[in-house]
């Protein structure tokens, strides 16, 4: 173990295969790995409702390693508290999503859904009685 500091983490090699993670010794948990191809990536590992659970906090040079360690310790500390990251992460994405839904309807054409709506319920309208089928969405009243 060492601390992870610019100078180590630049003087590291990639293994011959695989990947290996270099710990923090100032941060129990906190570590780097670093891949055959090169790639180093700073990781958080610790357990959540006795599962062992390790994340990647990101890229080093996107994340200095100062950076990396502090995003470290509140997520090992969210582990502590039960706080499972990967279900923050998948709450985090939908909401992203759910978001993106709302911004493609506010900015959609209203006319041109009105106009889509209408088309498939007068396909709707082929089922109904006769009375019934020629009525448009466009022609329904408002409330």
């Amino acid at each position: 173990m060492a601390k992870l500091t610019k100078a180590f983490i630049d003087k590291v090699q990639p293994p011959a295969e695989g990947y290996r993670i270099h710990w923090d010794e100032t941060v129990k948990g906190y570590g780097l790995r670093v891949t055959a191809a090169g790639k180093k990536v700073f990781v958080a590992q610790g357990r959540v409702r006795g599962k062992a659970v390790i994340v990647t906090i990101g890229p080093f040079g996107l994340y200095p390693e100062d950076k990396g360690r502090a995003k470290a310790q509140r997520i090992l500390q969210d582990m502590r508290d039960g706080i499972d990251p990967r279900d923050v992460k998948k709450q985090e994405e939908a909401a992203k999503v759910g978001d993106a839904r709302f911004e493609v309807l506010d900015g959609a054409d209203l006319t041109k859904c009105l106009h889509r709506l209408d088309d498939e319920f007068r396909g709707v309208g082929r089922d109904l009685p006769p009375g019934d089928s020629g009525q448009h969405l466009l022609d329904l009243p408002a409330d």
